[in-house]
């Protein structure tokens, strides 16, 4: 068998680790980095005699014996697109109302008709999963996020979904757990500990910058809302896992250590605590759209790669799980990930609530309706001609383009929208913190 190094690996080079002379190289499909002290193609040439190695190797996707890069890219549509069958989590996300108590001039649901979840919607909930696990005996946990709008502004109908799908789940029995994305104004105070008791576990807010940027674009009754909420997820880091969503803009990025140091005089549990970044999109409807960055763009780049570096070096967890989308839910054939929007319709992506057929799949109340096979492996091959000819490294982070920004930029879905610029720009800045911050490294999540 003939081994070479597979086309999704990408060489960052040389460099010193430990004292050793080190070869480091980056993998696009599985995401992770390797330091070896020789190039990989001559390990692939020992490979050959040394059997442990080659397997581990092989094992890792370091080295492939496909003997074309296509087969290796349909390879890679072939494991992303079953990854969601192949899951052991089934992730809801739970649109209880879309309404909210602020009034942010970016968010994406300004361009949707605000509204609470229907009865119908909340009541097939609990028999929609437990059709769901009952076809994929893979699944071992269900996930349940609460989503808005503003969760909170139906408080009651947010335990009542607790309740039952906790229940739902001893039955099976799977395990069970729970999220609510909120800003948490307007809790009442028995709330958390009633949640808890139920499974809620996870909770996240969004954070648009330092106290001055951030309540410039995020408030209440005309007020600035930064000092409240960060008062409020300092408490709430002591009992639950809590993520920090920091909307990355051109603003946001030069206060960052800023709001992070904030953090530190706040009190927040670290243990307990993510800053999860992510570089909001320029949109049509997006009021402010001068101060964010271009979609996948070097700059974008750039700003991601130097917060993180600010985060890890005072000692914060951070999570860069938005700079490689796709892959995402959309990606995959058995999605593992679905959101449910307040008439209950499911949708392969949570930024679109309307009822786009490239992304709106049927409703959770019809008995008949199941998350299966909608041919997107497909449609990305089919998109992916300029890819597979360029024998592109990084189409396992592309997947040809995010589907909804290609919906509203290009009017399609079938076609390839290339960010291979600002892709090698981030795995050229994972690559340096990870040689730069190796202590704190391991915080780093992607």
């Amino acid at each position: 068998m003939t081994l070479r190094r597979s086309s999704f690996v990408v060489d960052c080079g040389s460099g010193t680790e430990e004292g050793i002379e080190k070869r480091h190289y980056f993998n696009t499909l599985s995401r992770k980095f390797i330091s070896i002290p020789d190039q990989l193609e001559t390990i692939a040439s020992r490979a050959k005699i040394d059997g442990k190695l080659m397997e581990s190797l092989k094992k890792g996707r370091w080295l492939t014996s496909a003997s074309a890069y296509s087969d290796e890219m349909s390879e890679a549509i072939r494991l992303i697109t079953a990854s969601g069958a192949n899951s052991s989590t089934l992730n809801v996300i739970f649109t209880v109302t879309t309404r909210c108590n602020l009034n942010c001039s970016y968010c994406f649901q300004n361009n949707t008709h605000r509204q609470d979840a229907n009865n119908e919607a909340f009541a097939a909930l609990p028999a929609f999963i437990k059709r769901e696990i009952a076809v994929r005996p893979a699944i071992k946990k269900v996930r349940l996020s609460l989503f808005g709008g503003e969760p909170l502004l139906m408080e009651s109908r947010c335990l009542d979904l607790l309740r039952s799908v906790k229940r739902e789940c001893s039955i099976v029995p799977v395990e069970f757990e729970a999220g609510i994305v909120t800003n948490g104004l307007g809790a009442s105070p028995g709330f958390w500990n009633v949640a808890a008791g139920l499974g809620l576990k996870n909770v996240q807010i969004t954070i648009d910058g330092a106290e001055k940027v951030h309540d410039s674009f995020r408030q209440l009754n005309g007020g600035g809302t930064y000092r409240e909420l960060l008062s409020i997820y300092s408490r709430l880091s002591q009992d639950f896992k809590v993520g920090l969503k920091y909307n990355l803009n051109r603003k946001s990025r030069e206060c960052f250590a800023e709001f992070a140091a904030d953090l530190n005089a706040r009190g927040f549990n670290k243990n307990n605590t993510r800053i999860v970044l992510e570089a909001v999109k320029a949109i049509e409807y997006n009021e402010a759209q001068q101060y964010y960055f271009q979609a996948f763009s070097t700059e974008a780049a750039d700003a991601y790669i130097s917060c993180a570096d600010d985060a890890l070096r005072l000692g914060w967890q951070v999570s860069l799980a938005h700079v490689f989308q796709p892959p995402c839910m959309y990606t995959q054939e058995n999605p593992s990930t679905i959101l449910i929007r307040p008439d209950g319709k499911v949708s392969r992506c949570i930024s679109v609530f309307n009822d786009d057929p490239d992304f709106t799949v049927g409703n959770i109340a019809a008995s008949d309706f199941s998350l299966a096979n909608y041919g997107v492996g497909e449609i990305i091959e089919n998109n992916a001609v300029k890819c597979k000819a360029a024998e592109c490294p990084y189409f396992p982070v592309c997947m040809t383009g995010c589907p909804s920004f290609k919906k509203m930029k290009l009017k399609t879905i079938k076609a390839a929208l290339c960010g291979r610029s600002y892709i090698e720009r981030m795995v050229q800045g994972l690559f340096r913190l990870k040689i730069e911050r190796v202590a704190e490294y391991d915080k780093l999540d992607f």
